[in-house]
């Protein structure tokens, strides 16, 4: 709704608030200490049920099973927040008596040094800022998407849920109300988003699930409320409630997760989906293994909370990761990537507590330090040794002879059977190839192998490096180490310019010089591959525009045959009708003319009579004259002929308008009624407006047409159109062999005629449009093919239908 209404200043504003709660939670939490004690009433005494290790109640001796009796200096049922939340947040003074014994100690809470107040809360703000800012930089990358704009609010949420948690813990002011409320959003926004990502998913359980979750988000909301205003006392059943409405959420996430592994392996939407599944397993397992597991067995965490809770930024990252990049990897090789990093700090895990046992480091006090310090240095001494193995011991050279004997062996075999690209690099251990092919004629072409594909950024920079040194290299180049590629082989083939870029060893080996000739044979065998497949293409290509131009030539002569057809049809029906009107329009007043005459010279009447029937064949004359004068012309082409295009066009509008009863509108631009053009100019245009307007008339069904007539420069545009039912334009050339509707067919041969163009744009339901450009001298042709993207700025285009 928000979005709705504000549109994408709803971002802004939200990223706004976050930054703005964030800083001041971040100052309120700072100055408030941190008791972590949770207390109930079991037999009629407030009893200690939980006892944070990291609060200040645990580090003065709080422990589980205490009595609390007094809460700054008042019986312990008089506190506030003991009645609401269940929690002696906010006590500064505190009397109690441990388990099993009467004796009872007073403690004063203290807030703890900023620095290390600061250290705890840090990991908390640390994510909430990474979940906004990745949703927020997908935003922006991809607005367009759908699912980004969902994915924004699900981090957005979930970031303000974060912010919000150390000043909930503290029983700040409404905190601990707008956590359970941002919480219990994280639901319902991850169902929503992850019925559209990676497929859309929209059945009955989905839409059923949103219902629930939306549900109980407002009666979480509601509660909430009536908590805040003490009116119910219900933090323990709203705390479950928010736990209950997660679980489903997530339930509901696993079923999709477990309808999307139904899909084919190896395709883009499984890939993506393995990469994200992969990010939430990076995110969750060392919370799950190192602080929630040996918390339930041992009651004590082998790795703090705050250095495993920074694991779960990798959930966003690969969120961000999928839906901002078009490439991704395998996800087998990110699983790969992940099980070697794993053993990395598996290892440091098992060597840094190993220390701590056997008390080498008993004297050191800063244990966060220390167990920092020594698993970066594992971590490093981890990839170092395996970088020397790899360098040192596991060179292959006799693998790599015997590859290059049998390359040598099937050098005939690449071009027979047609090997892929992508099978002889991956035979051959490497992470890709890269190959350019320049013709003047052809252009450049380029195809990429292996890790290259993924790599658009280091593909635009190996084409930068070769039409750079094209001329200045002639042999074979190793390139720098930052390079994407590590070998490059210029040669020239088939009147091709070539470059073949041979990337690294997967093993990282790099190669030495007396395999330079096998590389030299490898890309030779690839870009003769890669330039046969050119010609090859290049063939198919002008046999296709070929087959096409015959196509066209075929259906043009078939057009023009039947409009020849057509035409010799409305001649005879032309001659037919004049014949007709001869009969009953001259042929009747020359037979009145004759009896006339046969009068005056039989009966020889008296020179009064003589002059009344001389009167009368003075007016036979003239309708005789008039008759013949619209038989060999219309009306309308003698306006045409003695007055010009707009006057004619005028009265055929006027003449429209009364016969059909329809609204025409005529409109013009830079032409007037003495601007003359040439005849064959003013006789076309007339028809292709009068051919239009008849077919609008007679098919469109619309209340009324538009007409517009404009001169620019040398040439004339011509626009008629209609907002009736419209056509499919692509039935014309269909017309034209069938006989049908010739007269659109006939009005694209007469602006033919004239060197001139002709475009229909029309669909269905939404009117129709045609236009056309005749230019108005000789020898402009140069000139129409410069200013033709013009032209059709001017006319307009179909989408805009």
């Amino acid at each position: 709704m928000l979005e709705r209404v504000l549109g994408r200043r709803a971002y802004y504003i939200a990223s706004a608030v976050f930054i703005m709660v964030g800083i001041l939670s971040f100052i309120a939490s700072a100055q408030q200490p941190y008791v972590g004690v949770d207390i109930e009433r079991i037999n009629d005494r407030w009893t200690v049920v939980f006892s944070d290790p990291n609060g200040e109640g645990y580090k003065a001796g709080i422990r589980i099973g205490d009595e609390i009796l007094k809460i700054n200096g008042e019986d312990a049922g008089q506190y506030r927040l003991l009645a609401k939340w269940g929690r002696l947040e906010g006590a500064s003074g505190i009397e109690f008596r441990a388990s099993g014994q009467m004796a009872v100690a007073r403690i004063t809470i203290q807030a703890s040094a900023l620095f290390v107040t600061l250290f705890a809360n840090l990991s908390a703000y640390l994510l909430g800022f990474i979940f906004w800012l990745l949703g927020f930089i997908t935003w922006r990358k991809r607005p367009f998407l759908n699912q980004v704009h969902i994915l924004f609010w699900l981090n957005w949420a979930i970031a303000m849920a974060f912010i919000f948690s150390k000043p909930a813990s503290r029983s700040l002011l409404l905190a601990r109300e707008l956590e359970f409320l941002t919480l219990s959003l994280v639901p319902l926004l991850l169902v929503s988003f992850i019925s559209v990502f990676p497929v859309k998913n929209a059945d009955g359980v989905n839409r059923a699930g949103r219902y629930i979750l939306g549900s109980l988000y407002v009666l979480i909301f509601s509660l909430t409320m009536l908590q805040f205003f003490d009116i119910v006392h219900l933090g323990n059943f709203l705390r479950r409630l928010v736990l209950s409405n997660i679980l489903l959420g997530i339930t509901m996430t696993l079923w999709n997760f477990a309808l999307i592994t139904k899909l084919p392996k190896g395709s883009q939407e499984r890939n993506q989906l393995e990469i994200v599944l992969l990010g939430l397993a990076a995110g969750l397992l060392p919370i799950a293994l190192l602080t929630a597991l040996p918390a339930i067995m041992y009651s004590r965490q082998i790795v703090y909370t705050e250095i495993t809770s920074l694991f779960l930024m990798l959930i966003p990252i690969s969120l961000y990761y999928v839906i901002v990049h078009k490439y991704l990897p395998a996800s087998r090789r990110i699983l790969g990537a992940m099980m070697s990093s794993f053993a990395a700090g598996a290892g440091s895990f098992i060597l840094t507590y190993a220390l701590f046992f056997s008390q080498t480091l008993q004297k050191v006090r800063s244990e966060y330090l220390i167990f920092v310090v020594l698993a970066i240095l594992f971590i490093v001494c981890f990839y170092g040794a395996r970088f020397v193995i790899n360098r040192l011991i596991f060179k292959q050279n006799q693998a790599l002879k015997l590859k290059i004997f049998e390359l040598n062996q099937q050098e005939n075999s690449l071009d027979e059977e047609r090997l892929s690209y992508e099978e002889t690099i991956e035979s051959l251990g490497l992470e890709g190839a890269f190959l350019i092919a320049d013709q003047a004629q052809m252009g450049v072409h380029t195809r990429a192998v292996g890790r290259f594909l993924e790599k658009p950024e280091e593909q635009a920079e190996m084409e930068r490096y070769f039409q750079n040194h094209r001329r200045s290299i002639l042999d074979i180049q190793v390139l720098a180490k930052d390079f994407p590629a590590e070998i490059y082989i210029p040669f020239a083939a088939h009147g091709y310019v070539c470059g073949v870029f041979i990337g690294h060893r997967s093993s990282h080996i790099r190669f030495e010089r007396a395999e330079w000739s096998f590389l030299t044979l490898l890309a030779s065998q690839l870009a003769h591959h890669m330039i046969m497949s050119l010609v090859i293409q290049d063939m198919e290509r002008e046999m296709r525009v070929w087959k096409e131009a015959s196509q066209r030539m075929q259906r043009k002569n078939q057009g023009l045959s039947a409009l020849s057809a057509s035409l010799f049809e409305r001649i005879e029906n032309e001659r037919r009708l004049t014949a007709e009107e001869i009969h009953h329009g001259p042929l009747k007043r020359g037979r009145d003319i004759n009896r006339c005459i046969r009068y005056l010279l039989t009966e020889s009447p008296t020179p009064e009579i003589a002059e009344t029937v001389l009167e009368q064949m003075q007016n036979i004359v003239v309708d005789l004259n008039d008759g013949l004068r619209l038989m060999s012309g219309n009306q309308n082409l003698l306006v045409l002929t003695n007055l010009g295009l707009l006057a004619a066009v005028e009265v055929l509008c006027q003449k429209m308008m009364i016969r059909e009863e329809t609204a025409i509108t005529l409109e013009t631009e830079g032409i007037h009624h003495d601007r003359r053009f040439r005849k064959d100019i003013e006789l076309t245009a007339y028809r292709f407006i009068q051919e239009s307007l008849a077919n609008s008339l007679k098919h469109s069904g619309a209340a009324g047409q538009t007409i517009r007539i404009e001169q620019r420069e040398a040439k004339l545009y011509l626009w008629v159109s209609d907002q009736g039912r419209g056509f499919d334009p692509g039935q014309i050339e269909d017309w034209a062999i069938t006989r049908k509707h010739v007269g659109i067919v006939g009005i694209r041969e007469w602006i033919a005629s004239l060197k001139g163009e002709v475009q229909v744009c029309s669909a269905l339901q939404k009117g129709t449009t045609l236009t056309a450009v005749i230019p108005l001298t000789d020898g402009l042709k140069g000139q129409a093919d410069e200013s033709k993207a013009l032209d059709w700025v001017l006319l307009g285009s179909c989408e805009e239908l």
